[in-house]
């Protein structure tokens, strides 16, 4: 596989990746606005903080899950494309795994009307993603 057609998958990757990112960091700016009441009158608590630090359990979860899958040997065998579409596909799961675990918190936290933990949601979630982004030196491997 020529190297046109390579940045051509990476740059799909890294798109699907950054926009994954994107929609996390937008809908924590809006869960941040709706709970401050700067979108909407002033926003009631649904969920008892309680309740609500049980379930943000599962945010962690789907973070090292989406790492995981990520790191994983699936498709690692095979000739050079079948790895590539592998790769490819670790990213784009490991990404939508990270980000519906974020996307989960701060909807847990919107709900128990707790914006500061949002920023703490957000943060998690952000860094294990940019520590997942796609890389270059991957594919690089894989042509090897």
């Amino acid at each position: 596989m020529d190297r046109a057609a390579l940045d051509v998958r990476f740059r799909v990757a890294f798109l699907l990746w950054a926009s994954l990112l994107a929609g996390v960091t937008l809908f924590a700016c809006v869960a941040w606005a709706i709970a401050g009441g700067l979108l909407a009158p002033a926003f009631t608590a649904s969920l008892a903080p309680a309740l609500a630090s049980k379930l943000l359990v599962m945010v962690p979860v789907l973070l090292v899950a989406g790492i995981v899958y990520r790191n994983g040997d699936v498709g690692t065998r095979g000739d050079t494309g079948t790895r590539l579409v592998a790769w490819q596909t670790r990213m784009t799961v490991a990404s939508a795994l990270q980000e519906g675990g974020g996307l989960l918190g701060l909807v847990v936290c919107l709900l128990a009307d707790r914006p500061t933990w949002m920023l703490g949601v957000w943060v998690v979630t952000a860094v294990a993603m940019l520590l997942g982004r796609p890389r270059r030196e991957e594919l690089d491997r894989l042509l090897r």
